[in-house]
């Protein structure tokens, strides 16, 4: 379909298509309100079938080769508030989301990372953590008293329910489902359990 409407669009045939043509036609698209998300899918689409013809001999070159892709706005987000704050702590469950709320808030960190960290990355007596972020690059991150006192409140509790030694506890991952004791939150999607909160 996008093929026969481009073809449509701009009246010629496939082998007669240049890059300015492509242009035109995906900057028409843009005019009809198309988000930069969806005219790069098109663009892609469109430069796969193009090379698809360069490659079979059809054409001498891929004329969307050298079309550059839309840049996406940065989308700001918003802070959360000191209410949205308290909200979220009231509405902890237990002593693990209280844990998790006031490590994200005193780290910033993203939720795939956090959800990878395992107990031995904690440095309590330096409150800091060194963590693998976007990239693989390594960085160290600090973390308050607050975070500092539910995470000490969180790993005893851990001791006592979950029947295991110090040095056992080390090796587990930080912080684990509530349903599936040892499991990392990583597989049992560390947003939908807790942020429904």
């Amino acid at each position: 379909l996008e093929l026969w409407t481009m073809r449509k669009t701009i009246s010629k045939s496939f082998v007669d298509i240049n890059t300015l043509d492509v242009k035109s036609y995906l900057a028409m698209m843009q005019m009809r309100g198309l988000m930069p998300t969806t005219l790069n899918n098109k663009r892609l689409y469109l430069n796969s079938f193009f090379e698809f013809l360069y490659e079979e001999g059809v054409r001498s070159d891929n004329p969307v080769k050298r079309i550059e892709p839309f840049v996406s706005p940065k989308r700001r987000k918003d802070a959360y508030s000191i209410a949205d704050i308290e909200s979220l702590r009231q509405g902890c469950e237990c002593i693990r989301d209280r844990a998790i709320i006031e490590f994200f808030l005193a780290t910033g960190l993203r939720v795939s990372e956090v959800t990878h960290l395992k107990v031995k990355d904690l440095d309590m007596r330096n409150k800091k953590i060194v963590v693998i972020g976007k990239g693989n690059k390594e960085r160290i991150v600090f973390y308050n008293e607050m975070a500092e006192f539910y995470l000490h409140k969180y790993l005893n509790w851990r001791l006592r329910h979950e029947y295991i030694d110090e040095d056992t506890l080390m090796e587990e991952y930080l912080f684990v489902s509530n349903l599936i004791k040892s499991k990392s939150l990583a597989s049992i999607d560390l947003k939908g359990e807790l942020f429904e909160v």
